[in-house]
Protein backbone atom coordinates (compact mmCIF):
# COMPACT_ATOMS: atom_id res chain seq x y z
CA UNK A 1 0.00 0.00 0.00
CA UNK A 2 2.91 2.55 0.84
CA UNK A 3 4.60 1.79 -2.28
CA UNK A 4 1.44 2.24 -4.59
CA UNK A 5 1.01 5.65 -2.58
CA UNK A 6 4.29 6.61 -2.91
CA UNK A 7 4.27 6.51 -6.92
CA UNK A 8 0.79 8.05 -6.84
CA UNK A 9 2.20 11.15 -4.78
CA UNK A 10 5.25 11.13 -7.40
CA UNK A 11 2.95 11.10 -10.44
CA UNK A 12 0.56 14.03 -9.10
CA UNK A 13 3.17 16.10 -10.11
CA UNK A 14 3.12 14.49 -13.47
CA UNK A 15 -0.73 14.75 -13.86
CA UNK A 16 -1.48 17.94 -15.64
CA UNK A 17 -1.66 17.90 -19.20
CA UNK A 18 -0.25 19.95 -21.85
CA UNK A 19 -1.98 22.50 -24.15
CA UNK A 20 -0.43 24.50 -27.34
CA UNK A 21 -0.80 28.01 -27.89
CA UNK A 22 1.66 31.16 -28.69
CA UNK A 23 5.02 32.02 -27.74
CA UNK A 24 5.14 32.59 -23.87
CA UNK A 25 7.01 35.83 -23.62
CA UNK A 26 10.47 35.41 -21.25
CA UNK A 27 11.80 37.64 -18.96
CA UNK A 28 15.39 38.19 -18.74
CA UNK A 29 15.57 38.98 -15.38
CA UNK A 30 14.62 36.94 -12.05
CA UNK A 31 14.38 40.53 -10.20
CA UNK A 32 10.63 40.78 -8.51
CA UNK A 33 8.68 44.02 -10.22
CA UNK A 34 6.95 45.58 -7.15
CA UNK A 35 3.73 44.28 -6.06
CA UNK A 36 1.43 46.56 -6.45
CA UNK A 37 2.48 46.84 -10.28
CA UNK A 38 0.83 44.34 -12.43
CA UNK A 39 2.00 42.43 -15.43
CA UNK A 40 2.54 44.73 -18.60
CA UNK A 41 -0.33 43.06 -21.39
CA UNK A 42 -2.25 39.71 -19.13
CA UNK A 43 0.04 37.10 -20.96
CA UNK A 44 1.84 34.77 -18.57
CA UNK A 45 5.69 35.72 -18.26
CA UNK A 46 8.62 33.86 -16.33
CA UNK A 47 9.01 35.29 -13.15
CA UNK A 48 11.32 32.62 -12.16
CA UNK A 49 13.45 30.59 -14.34
CA UNK A 50 14.01 27.29 -13.29
CA UNK A 51 17.52 26.16 -15.01
CA UNK A 52 18.72 29.52 -12.55
CA UNK A 53 17.60 27.23 -9.80
CA UNK A 54 19.34 24.14 -11.08
CA UNK A 55 16.54 22.29 -9.29
CA UNK A 56 12.78 20.94 -11.01
CA UNK A 57 10.40 23.14 -9.03
CA UNK A 58 6.97 21.37 -8.14
CA UNK A 59 5.88 23.97 -5.60
CA UNK A 60 6.26 27.48 -3.80
CA UNK A 61 5.44 29.71 -2.14
CA UNK A 62 7.28 33.32 -1.72
CA UNK A 63 7.80 35.71 1.49
CA UNK A 64 5.93 38.61 1.89
CA UNK A 65 8.72 41.14 0.07
CA UNK A 66 9.37 38.17 -2.67
CA UNK A 67 13.08 37.69 -1.58
CA UNK A 68 12.76 34.27 0.15
CA UNK A 69 11.17 31.59 -1.68
CA UNK A 70 10.72 28.27 -0.59
CA UNK A 71 10.18 25.54 -3.18
CA UNK A 72 9.48 21.58 -3.29
CA UNK A 73 11.81 19.91 -5.59
CA UNK A 74 10.49 16.38 -7.21
CA UNK A 75 12.89 13.57 -8.50
CA UNK A 76 11.33 10.60 -9.36
CA UNK A 77 9.85 9.16 -6.31
CA UNK A 78 11.62 11.60 -4.19
CA UNK A 79 10.65 15.09 -3.02
CA UNK A 80 12.47 17.08 -0.89
CA UNK A 81 12.12 21.17 0.42
CA UNK A 82 14.27 24.38 -0.49
CA UNK A 83 14.75 27.67 0.62
CA UNK A 84 16.65 30.27 -1.56
CA UNK A 85 16.97 34.28 -1.37
CA UNK A 86 17.27 36.98 -4.19
CA UNK A 87 21.00 38.33 -3.80
CA UNK A 88 22.03 40.92 -6.19
CA UNK A 89 19.65 40.08 -8.75
CA UNK A 90 19.54 36.43 -8.79
CA UNK A 91 18.65 33.65 -6.79
CA UNK A 92 21.05 32.11 -4.44
CA UNK A 93 22.10 28.24 -4.25
CA UNK A 94 19.18 26.35 -2.95
CA UNK A 95 19.87 24.85 0.62
CA UNK A 96 17.73 22.50 2.87
CA UNK A 97 15.73 25.12 5.27
CA UNK A 98 16.49 24.38 8.86
CA UNK A 99 13.11 23.28 9.68
CA UNK A 100 13.22 19.98 7.20
CA UNK A 101 15.26 17.12 6.89
CA UNK A 102 16.87 15.79 4.11
CA UNK A 103 16.79 12.27 5.00
CA UNK A 104 13.12 12.20 4.71
CA UNK A 105 10.44 13.11 1.76
CA UNK A 106 9.23 16.07 2.88
CA UNK A 107 7.22 18.77 0.50
CA UNK A 108 4.51 21.46 -0.09
CA UNK A 109 5.88 24.28 2.31
CA UNK A 110 3.53 26.95 2.71
CA UNK A 111 3.95 30.07 4.88
CA UNK A 112 1.06 31.55 6.95
CA UNK A 113 -0.16 34.98 5.92
CA UNK A 114 2.04 36.54 8.99
CA UNK A 115 4.95 34.17 8.37
CA UNK A 116 4.92 32.52 11.82
CA UNK A 117 4.22 29.39 10.97
CA UNK A 118 5.35 27.28 7.99
CA UNK A 119 3.15 24.22 7.12
CA UNK A 120 4.49 21.22 4.84
CA UNK A 121 3.62 17.76 3.97
CA UNK A 122 6.75 14.74 5.62
CA UNK A 123 6.96 11.34 6.04
CA UNK A 124 9.05 12.31 9.13
CA UNK A 125 7.89 10.43 12.58
CA UNK A 126 8.72 12.21 16.06
CA UNK A 127 12.58 11.45 17.26
CA UNK A 128 13.43 8.26 18.01
CA UNK A 129 10.81 6.58 15.58
CA UNK A 130 10.80 5.19 12.59
CA UNK A 131 9.97 6.96 9.09
CA UNK A 132 6.38 6.88 9.00
CA UNK A 133 4.12 4.99 6.73
CA UNK A 134 1.43 7.80 6.20
CA UNK A 135 2.40 11.09 4.60
CA UNK A 136 1.03 13.86 6.84
CA UNK A 137 0.78 17.63 7.63
CA UNK A 138 3.43 19.22 9.77
CA UNK A 139 3.81 23.14 11.19
CA UNK A 140 6.96 24.56 13.11
CA UNK A 141 7.04 27.93 14.19
CA UNK A 142 9.19 30.85 13.70
CA UNK A 143 11.78 31.58 16.37
CA UNK A 144 14.08 34.34 16.66
CA UNK A 145 16.46 32.59 14.92
CA UNK A 146 15.52 29.79 12.76
CA UNK A 147 12.50 27.37 13.50
CA UNK A 148 11.08 26.18 16.22
CA UNK A 149 10.91 21.52 16.10
CA UNK A 150 7.95 20.97 14.17
CA UNK A 151 4.64 19.21 15.22
CA UNK A 152 2.23 17.15 13.58
CA UNK A 153 -1.18 19.22 13.04
CA UNK A 154 -3.01 16.56 13.96
CA UNK A 155 -6.13 16.52 11.44
CA UNK A 156 -8.41 13.48 11.93
CA UNK A 157 -7.29 10.35 9.38
CA UNK A 158 -10.35 7.52 9.00
CA UNK A 159 -7.54 4.99 8.71
CA UNK A 160 -3.77 5.22 10.38
CA UNK A 161 -1.96 5.12 6.59
CA UNK A 162 -4.18 8.07 4.90
CA UNK A 163 -2.41 10.48 3.24
CA UNK A 164 -2.89 14.41 3.81
CA UNK A 165 -0.82 16.67 1.74
CA UNK A 166 -0.54 20.12 -0.53
CA UNK A 167 -1.55 22.17 2.83
CA UNK A 168 -3.15 25.60 1.97
CA UNK A 169 -3.77 27.67 5.01
CA UNK A 170 -6.25 30.73 5.22
CA UNK A 171 -5.91 33.57 8.17
CA UNK A 172 -8.00 31.88 10.62
CA UNK A 173 -6.23 28.34 10.74
CA UNK A 174 -7.82 26.66 8.53
CA UNK A 175 -5.91 23.84 6.63
CA UNK A 176 -7.11 23.35 2.93
CA UNK A 177 -5.15 20.01 1.84
CA UNK A 178 -5.55 17.10 -0.95
CA UNK A 179 -6.09 13.72 0.58
CA UNK A 180 -7.97 9.78 -0.41
CA UNK A 181 -10.71 9.28 1.43
CA UNK A 182 -14.10 6.94 1.22
CA UNK A 183 -15.95 10.14 -0.01
CA UNK A 184 -13.64 10.92 -2.76
CA UNK A 185 -15.06 11.02 -5.79
CA UNK A 186 -13.09 8.55 -7.34
CA UNK A 187 -9.36 9.97 -7.03
CA UNK A 188 -7.49 12.11 -4.56
CA UNK A 189 -9.96 15.59 -3.38
CA UNK A 190 -9.81 18.40 -1.53
CA UNK A 191 -10.70 18.99 1.68
CA UNK A 192 -10.29 21.63 4.60
CA UNK A 193 -10.61 21.04 8.42
CA UNK A 194 -11.12 24.37 10.50
CA UNK A 195 -9.20 24.96 13.91
CA UNK A 196 -11.74 24.57 16.43
CA UNK A 197 -11.04 25.07 20.58
CA UNK A 198 -7.33 24.26 19.91
CA UNK A 199 -7.84 21.50 17.98
CA UNK A 200 -8.29 20.57 14.22
CA UNK A 201 -11.80 18.92 13.02
CA UNK A 202 -12.88 16.08 11.40
CA UNK A 203 -12.04 16.95 7.49
CA UNK A 204 -14.78 18.26 5.38
CA UNK A 205 -15.55 17.32 1.61
CA UNK A 206 -15.71 20.82 -0.21
CA UNK A 207 -18.64 18.55 -2.44
CA UNK A 208 -19.30 18.55 -6.24
CA UNK A 209 -18.75 22.92 -6.74
CA UNK A 210 -14.92 21.63 -6.24
CA UNK A 211 -14.16 17.84 -6.39
CA UNK A 212 -14.53 15.53 -9.38
CA UNK A 213 -13.52 11.93 -10.67
CA UNK A 214 -10.05 13.40 -11.88
CA UNK A 215 -7.41 14.55 -9.30
CA UNK A 216 -8.14 17.35 -7.90
CA UNK A 217 -4.86 19.17 -6.17
CA UNK A 218 -2.91 21.95 -5.15
CA UNK A 219 -5.24 24.01 -3.32
CA UNK A 220 -4.11 27.81 -2.79
CA UNK A 221 -6.96 28.87 -0.63
CA UNK A 222 -7.27 32.97 0.05
CA UNK A 223 -5.91 34.26 3.28
CA UNK A 224 -10.21 35.56 3.99
CA UNK A 225 -11.27 32.24 2.71
CA UNK A 226 -12.81 33.96 -0.57
CA UNK A 227 -10.87 32.33 -3.30
CA UNK A 228 -9.91 28.84 -3.83
CA UNK A 229 -7.37 28.34 -6.76
CA UNK A 230 -6.50 24.28 -7.55
CA UNK A 231 -5.47 22.03 -10.40
CA UNK A 232 -7.25 19.50 -12.15
CA UNK A 233 -5.94 17.72 -15.63
CA UNK A 234 -4.72 20.27 -17.85
CA UNK A 235 -5.43 23.30 -16.19
CA UNK A 236 -5.77 25.73 -13.18
CA UNK A 237 -8.96 25.93 -11.50
CA UNK A 238 -10.96 28.71 -9.50
CA UNK A 239 -13.66 29.00 -7.42
CA UNK A 240 -15.47 31.81 -4.87
CA UNK A 241 -16.96 31.82 -1.70
CA UNK A 242 -20.48 33.23 -1.86
CA UNK A 243 -22.27 33.40 1.78
CA UNK A 244 -20.91 30.65 2.61
CA UNK A 245 -20.70 28.37 -0.51
CA UNK A 246 -18.33 27.55 -3.12
CA UNK A 247 -19.02 28.45 -7.26
CA UNK A 248 -18.67 25.66 -9.18
CA UNK A 249 -14.98 25.71 -10.05
CA UNK A 250 -14.02 26.85 -13.51
CA UNK A 251 -10.93 26.39 -15.78
CA UNK A 252 -8.61 29.49 -16.07
CA UNK A 253 -7.38 28.32 -19.61
CA UNK A 254 -3.83 28.92 -19.05
CA UNK A 255 -2.71 25.80 -20.99
CA UNK A 256 -3.54 28.29 -24.28
CA UNK A 257 -0.39 29.50 -24.08
CA UNK A 258 1.50 26.18 -24.51
CA UNK A 259 2.31 25.67 -20.93
CA UNK A 260 2.28 22.26 -19.89
CA UNK A 261 1.55 20.53 -16.36
CA UNK A 262 0.24 23.76 -14.81
CA UNK A 263 0.53 23.38 -11.09
CA UNK A 264 0.54 25.18 -7.24
CA UNK A 265 -1.56 28.57 -8.29
CA UNK A 266 -0.68 31.35 -5.65
CA UNK A 267 -2.11 34.66 -6.25
CA UNK A 268 0.07 37.73 -4.67
CA UNK A 269 -1.06 39.05 -1.62
CA UNK A 270 -2.76 42.76 -3.06
CA UNK A 271 -4.58 39.49 -5.47
CA UNK A 272 -3.25 41.52 -8.70
CA UNK A 273 -0.75 38.92 -10.07
CA UNK A 274 -1.31 35.23 -10.14
CA UNK A 275 1.64 32.71 -9.95
CA UNK A 276 1.88 29.37 -10.69
CA UNK A 277 4.33 26.28 -12.31
CA UNK A 278 4.48 25.35 -15.73
CA UNK A 279 6.72 23.68 -18.17
CA UNK A 280 7.87 24.75 -21.23
CA UNK A 281 10.25 22.51 -23.43
CA UNK A 282 10.67 20.26 -20.10
CA UNK A 283 12.04 23.03 -17.81
CA UNK A 284 9.70 23.76 -15.17
CA UNK A 285 9.19 27.67 -14.10
CA UNK A 286 7.22 29.52 -12.01
CA UNK A 287 4.96 31.99 -14.62
CA UNK A 288 3.21 35.72 -13.32
CA UNK A 289 -0.06 36.58 -15.00
CA UNK A 290 -1.99 39.80 -14.12
CA UNK A 291 -5.32 38.95 -11.88
CA UNK A 292 -7.98 38.90 -12.96
CA UNK A 293 -7.49 37.16 -15.98
CA UNK A 294 -9.27 39.11 -19.01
Amino acid sequence: MRTEKLALIAVLVMFIGCGCGNQVRQETTALPEPREKTVSGNEPVIWVNGTSLKKRIDNFIFSPDMKTMLFEEVAGRSFAIYETHMQDGAWSAPVTPTFSISSVHEGTPFLSSDTRKVYFHSFRSFPGQQPSASLDLWVADKKEQGWSEPQRIGIPKAKPDDFHYYPSVSANGTVYFTSFRSDSKGKDDIYRSRFVNGAYSEPEHLGDEINSADIDAYPSISPDESILLFGRSSDLFVSYNKDGRWTEAKPLGLQRWGIRKLRSPRLSNDQKNLYFVGEKDGVAHIFQIGWPLS
